[in-house]
């Protein structure tokens, strides 16, 4: 509901008529409307916590220690070949001097630039003094003003605070993406208020007066202007106690976010971080009671004579990571920001050659700390029950649907359970057998989770082969162990709960051999596993036939694909094989006959015959059930699953999910990458770059919506497969 100016002179003054706490008194009749990225950057910061750090660096692009007037370059991509996951930046005449209605363009440029990557954006203001100088109380023409009660309503600097408010909206309202949706800010203004060195601050103003300047600024740029954006960031300076801490807090609805700037007890030779730790201890714990995420929103490395010259060169590892990392509570903001790099005199984060880049390479490596190509593209945890799927993470008391592939909907109320931490999820009944990935609605924003296999996925440990195990249920169980060598006889593997066949049968999800995918399997540093070595011309596929009594004379299809069969002829089999007697035998064909196109000709590379495989038994024409099939294996003399390829770890994709295009970072690989292709689930190759540089963007706006193998090659031959969705 819109309010009117009349609201905001009553709020005012039943705020200084009865000195509301607001701390304690409750605000959830306000709701401020969030546009939809905006939702999503909320949620996005809630389910981060605990899991990771997103790392953001005020003024990240523009301007550098030794260059300047470069809205693309950035100090931290310069040591790192990364980006900070978000930039800060100022609305005040110290930066782009939005609030005065200029330099929109060069500020929606950098904006948006964080944001087309996948990160992004804060903005404070240092707003200047109306009566004159700029933001710092000791600057001011005039002391004897009290400035915040004068731009407050029926204040006589009233109107020029409006005017600039109405540029901030302005400004705020045009920050439009490509896709026509807004670009979300984490607005932070008149923070550090429990300081005194602001007009703002504390004992400059009354505590009233503030609590009323932070409603009408919130209120007028929601309500008046409509600006749907952004979320308020409250954060005060140093502190000693919750009581201080929540120093003219105005309210919940009010906040989205709350943050705490510290420098001082980070500093050269500073003794007093217990007290930092204490800080992040109370920032957290009330945080988590308003259900709202935590930031340590302004921090930096001074000397003891408060120069930004960064006199420790293990700062990044030993103070901040260090610090926030020190317990539970503590490692639960969302993310840190470090202030700006404007020349050797003035720094707070590393620049190529300088002593400090070995130790924040070592923050930037550290998996906790989260930058733009390695942040995690979903932060719920997936595990995979019997019957079910539980999705681990915060707030999932928030989560209204899942979606499984093929659009098959579970709504909130038919889940098994549901909790603050976690949901429990049944199978749906029609959901389609094989790989895909899930859709979870999250605070009515869409997450794809990681891709898994659906059907009973087992793994079977210190075996040495790869079969299918068909069970019971007729879901077929993807096992493999460490290598192909050495087959184990049939004999030695269940056969527990193997169905029958009743229909025709074909084999869900898909077998890339060009790739050698294992269905999403990783070894232990999260590198894929791959075939190596397999010969089709000598190596063999081996599979359990189960024959009941009277089993009518016909053909077993069995092959890779649609129409690739190994056609065995029951009528040529001599019943010495077991044919007419019931039990298991196992039958092993060679792989250059298991991969014949259906007209006879045989495959002789395993590329030509990457796509599903399928088992069919006819019986003259029609379907019978007196046989059932069972752990198919792959057997080489030679072959074996390997992990000496390229690392998994050192592959930056961004943004995944992608649209239109997809930016492969390769920069920290140990061998250069010089082609990179892209493969459908079933294996057919849709796209092939050839590429001499670390960073290659790709336009993908041919490739249909779905999932996607990305397969980088080196010259020597080493490579490694990602997996990527297209929404």
């Amino acid at each position: 509901m819109k309010n009117s100016l009349l609201t905001y002179i009553m709020l005012f003054i039943s705020t200084i008529a009865f000195g509301a706490d607001y701390d304690s008194i409750g605000d959830s009749t306000i709701v401020r409307k969030r546009s939809d990225l905006t939702q999503k950057l909320y949620d996005t910061l809630l389910s981060i916590k605990g899991n990771g750090i997103f790392f953001g660096m005020q003024h990240a692009t523009g301007y550098g220690v030794g260059w300047q007037n470069n809205n693309d370059s950035c100090d931290i991509e310069k040591v790192t070949g990364d980006y900070p996951a978000f930039a800060g930046w100022g609305a005040s005449v110290t930066d782009c001097n939005i609030a005065q209605g200029e330099g929109f363009e060069d500020a929606r440029y950098k904006i948006k630039l964080f944001h087309d990557m996948g990160g992004f954006n804060t903005m404070e203001w240092h707003a200047d003094n109306p009566f004159g100088g700029n933001c710092y109380w000791e600057r001011r023409h005039d002391k004897t003003k009290d400035v915040v009660a004068s731009i407050l309503p029926s204040g006589e600097k009233h109107q020029e605070f409006l005017t600039q408010l109405d540029n901030i909206a302005s400004f705020f309202n045009s920050l439009i993406d490509d896709d026509g949706k807004k670009i979300p800010i984490i607005f932070r203004p008149w923070h550090e208020h429990t300081g005194a060195w602001f007009w703002w601050g504390k004992g400059n103003c009354s505590k009233e007066d503030y609590i009323s300047l932070w409603q009408f600024t919130v209120n007028y740029l929601s309500d008046e202007k409509g600006v749907d954006n952004l979320l308020y960031a409250y954060s005060p300076a140093k502190n000693d106690s919750r009581e201080e801490y929540l120093y003219g807090y105005p309210g919940d609805g009010y906040v989205d976010v709350l943050g705490q700037d510290n420098y001082y007890d980070l500093r050269q030779g500073a003794t007093n971080m217990p007290r930092f730790v204490k800080m992040l201890e109370t920032l957290v714990s009330i945080a988590n009671e308003k259900k709202k995420p935590a930031a340590l929103t302004e921090t930096g490395a001074f000397t003891i004579d408060a120069k930004a010259t960064m006199p420790e060169d293990n700062w990044f590892t030993e103070k901040l990571l260090k610090l926030i990392m020190y317990n539970d509570k503590t490692r639960q903001i969302s993310y840190a920001m470090v202030w700006r790099n404007e020349s050797t005199s003035h720094f707070h984060a590393p620049y190529p050659g300088h002593s400090s880049v070995p130790d924040f390479l070592d923050f930037y490596n550290d998996p906790y700390t989260l930058f733009m190509f390695n942040t995690p593209s979903v932060s719920i945890t997936t595990t995979v029950n019997p019957k079910s799927l539980t999705f681990s993470g915060l707030n999932m008391d928030l989560v209204s649907k899942v979606i499984f592939p093929g659009n098959v909907e579970v709504t909130a109320a038919a889940f098994t359970s549901q909790t603050e931490n976690a949901i429990e999820v049944e199978f749906p009944a029609d959901i389609a057998e094989g790989m895909g990935a899930v859709t979870i609605v999250h605070s009515e924003r869409s997450i794809i989770t990681e891709s898994l296999f659906f059907g009973s996925l087992e793994e079977v440990a210190e075996t040495n082969y790869v079969f299918f195990d068909f069970n019971g249920t007729g879901k077929d169980v993807f096992i493999h162990g460490n290598e192909i060598g050495n087959m184990t006889s049939s004999t030695e593997t269940s056969h527990d709960n193997t169905f029958f066949f009743n229909s025709d049968y074909s084999f869900p999800g898909s077998w890339n051999w060009e790739a050698g995918y294992l269905f999403g399997k990783n070894d232990t540093d999260g590198n894929p596993l791959f075939f190596e070595g397999i010969d089709p011309s000598t190596d063999t596929v081996k599979f359990d036939v189960y024959i009941k009594d009277g089993l009518p004379e016909g053909l077993l299809k069995v092959g890779l694909g649609n129409n690739y069969f190994y056609v065995w002829d029951i009528t040529s089999i001599a019943p010495s094989e077991g044919l007419k007697t019931a039990g298991w035998i196992t039958k092993t064909c060679p792989i250059s006959e298991f991969i014949q196109d259906g007209t006879g000709n045989v495959f002789t590379d395993l590329e030509e015959a990457r796509s599903s495989y399928s088992m069919v038994w006819t019986s003259n024409g029609a379907v019978d059930v007196n046989i059932a099939i069972d752990n198919l294996r792959f057997v080489s003399s030679s072959g074996s699953l390997s992990t000496d390829n390229l690392s998994l770890k050192n592959v930056v994709l961004y943004p995944n999910p992608f649209s239109n295009t997809i930016t492969i970072n390769v920069m920290q690989q140990a061998e250069k990458v010089v082609k990179i292709e892209i493969f459908s689930t079933n294996g057919v190759l849709v796209n092939t770059t050839v590429t001499n540089n670390d960073i290659t963007t790709i336009d993908t706006s041919n490739l249909t919506k779905g999932m996607y193998f990305l397969r980088l090659s080196s010259n020597s031959g080493k490579y490694v497969v990602n997996k990527m969705i297209k929404n």
